[in-house]
């Protein structure tokens, strides 16, 4: 049932970690410089997207690329707010340079078709164990 290859596993692996990595840092760089005020709230939920999205793809859970696709729209759209409110934030551009890095690999590559291979495949299997069991 290996559904992904030895290299197709460590790229999810090792590029959800690093994506994870990136994300808690921008959340806490969030946590530790905010303003209280609820838009810098909401600014922390946009960081919990990217950071989900990325242990999703440690598990090689087939809802990964579309997340992180969203993640990349959302962050960009922080960017852009805190470049309109004077405010300027290197690890958010990483964050965001990584995303769009990510979508192309993953998209570009057979990653995202593999995933859902592996997610039919897993359910198909489920199910025939489902009435035996």
């Amino acid at each position: 049932m290996d559904i992904l290859t030895k290299s197709e596993e460590n790229f999810c692996e090792n590029a959800g970690l690093a994506g994870l990595l990136l994300s808690l840092t921008c959340l806490i760089q969030q946590l530790v410089f905010m303003i209280p005020h609820w838009i810098t709230y909401s600014m922390m939920g946009i960081y919990i997207l990217p950071v989900t999205s990325f242990v999703l793809l440690m598990k090689k859970k087939a809802t990964a690329p579309s997340l992180i696709l969203v993640s990349m729209i959302l962050i960009f759209l922080l960017e852009v707010f805190l470049i309109l409110s004077l405010t300027f934030s290197l690890v958010v551009l990483l964050l965001f340079l990584y995303l769009v890095v990510m979508v192309a690999l993953m998209y570009s590559g057979n990653i995202v078709s593999q995933l859902k291979r592996k997610d039919r495949v897993e359910k198909e299997e489920a199910a025939k164990w489902n009435g035996v069991i």
